[in-house]
């Protein structure tokens, strides 16, 4: 009984998914377009897409 020893241990590993998410599809796409101000078109930033909601870590848990 003089050498038993108890362990235990628990993780979590966080991971993109790879190649299986491109760059920046967690952020709304902005585009370049005019806008009327004061009677003058001047340019401006609008969005032009919304970002994917359903992305998220792949997550593993080992115990």
């Amino acid at each position: 009984m003089d050498n038993l020893k108890l362990r235990a241990s628990w993780g979590k590993l966080g991971n993109d998914g790879g190649d299986n998410v491109g760059n920046y599809e967690y952020q709304s796409v902005y585009g370049i377009t005019d806008y009327s101000f004061g009677g003058k078109q001047v340019g401006g930033l609008a969005m032009t897409g919304l970002a994917n909601p359903a992305l998220g870590w792949e997550t593993s848990t080992t115990i």
